[in-house]
């Protein structure tokens, strides 16, 4: 009986020791969302975590799902009842949209021996149309003109200077070809397209930005002109 006695107690100590050993708790949700950003631009946000356990609680290694997240760690030890945080980077170039990352935290030395959080954020372009892009499938040789208005609205902090709006589309006449869009601003952009013949066309309008940084912004085009 003492020797039965004996060995419930041992197991009840085990579940006790493990039940108060080092404990990685999450205190941000295991989604953390970054919000709405710009594209090329870095999103940021902090992972916030205890040890609630009664003995030091080892971090090891953290691994992001691509180089475009970085994760950085202030310390891998933390005491009883120690906060924590690691800061997460998000490059957002070459994105669009919403955007999900994962990041594992390993455990060297406490419980669980891994937590997987997810980052996510809606990547805005930098220069957004609307519509996204041009339709005259409805045209008719009967039809002198055909017109139809884009906007192009400036989501960076700063002055887009827009050089030139060109198209592949013989015909298609665009107004204005260059400004200064301020931040947060728009311009409406006119087009008009004249059928001179039965066709389907599918092209582009590509709208070259300058400053502060260079880039193309390509706008599909689509004209199918009916007898």
């Amino acid at each position: 009986m003492i020797r039965k006695s004996a060995s419930i107690a041992a197991v009840l100590l085990f579940f006790v020791i493990q039940s108060f050993a080092q404990k990685f708790e999450l205190l941000s949700p295991p989604i953390v969302d970054l919000g709405t950003v710009v594209e090329d631009t870095i999103a940021q946000g902090t992972i916030k975590f205890i040890n609630a356990g009664d003995s030091t609680l080892i971090i090891g290694r953290i691994q992001t799902s691509c180089g475009c997240t970085v994760a950085e760690l202030e310390k891998r030890e933390y005491a009883p009842g120690d906060k924590g945080e690691i800061t997460m980077q998000f490059n957002t170039k070459g994105y669009s949209g919403m955007a999900r990352k994962s990041v594992m935290i390993n455990i060297d030395k406490g419980s669980p021996a891994r937590v997987r959080v997810e980052l996510q954020t809606n990547v805005k372009p930098l220069l957004e149309v609307d519509p996204s892009f041009v339709n005259f499938q409805e045209a008719s040789l009967n039809d002198k003109e055909i017109q139809q208005n884009l906007k192009l609205q400036n989501n960076y902090t700063d002055t887009l200077k827009v050089s030139d709006m060109e198209t592949n589309i013989p015909g298609l006449e665009i107004f204005p070809k260059n400004f200064l869009l301020l931040p947060g601003a728009s311009e409406n952009i006119h087009l008009i397209f004249v059928p001179d013949k039965e066709q389907r066309l599918n092209g582009y309008i590509d709208v070259k930005v300058e400053q502060p940084v260079s880039r193309l912004k390509r706008i599909p085009v689509f004209i199918n002109v009916n007898p």
